[in-house]
């Protein structure tokens, strides 16, 4: 996993849970006094650790946690690769633009980058079907990514996941509706 994301990781549960949360989190974890680099890949396991860690901490499940930190951590993609939107896309427009203008790039130029294969299918302008796949199985993070960038557009979304990768199938597929064109 990217360092970029560990450090957001850890602005989220300042932000959220107090300025102590991030240390508490990584000591509990067992990784002491670990530090991320920003343009470093580190183990997927760490960061598993430090999300179940939060969980028994907290009294929040996985799920809640990773999706909650999806939707704060988007405003941080958006922000970085904001040259790559385009000024007259709406929150469905960027989501179904997330693949060709941004983890093409980023496989290329972040080394050890494995951003999630998505594919789309748009049904019209108020829905999308969002075909996710990775070996990460980061689906519910995916989710909270889509929901912070409705926030970004100004725009409601309800977001539901009809077939998942925890439970077999092959890719988990998300749609998408943009409650604001209804």
């Amino acid at each position: 996993m990217h360092g970029m994301i560990f450090n957001e990781l850890k602005n989220y549960a300042d932000l959220k849970y107090g300025n102590s949360a991030w240390g508490d989190l990584i000591k509990e974890s067992g990784l002491n006094t670990r530090f991320y680099l920003p343009i470093k890949d580190y183990p997927d396991e760490e960061i598993v650790n430090i999300i179940v860690t939060a969980s028994k901490l907290l009294g929040k499940t996985v799920d809640f946690l990773l999706e909650d930190f999806g939707e704060f951590v988007s405003h941080k993609f958006i922000g970085n690769y904001k040259q790559l939107i385009k000024p007259e896309w709406n929150v469905l427009d960027f989501i179904q633009n997330v693949e060709e203008e941004v983890h093409v790039i980023m496989r290329k130029l972040v080394r050890g980058s494995r951003p999630p294969v998505l594919k789309y299918k748009r049904v019209n302008n108020k829905e999308l079907i969002v075909y996710y796949s990775s070996e990460r199985k980061l689906c519910v993070l995916a989710k909270g990514v889509i929901r912070g960038a409705g926030n970004h557009y100004k725009e409601k979304l309800v977001i539901l996941e009809k077939n998942c990768m925890h439970k077999g199938a092959d890719c988990c597929e998300i749609v998408v509706i943009n409650t604001n064109s209804l």
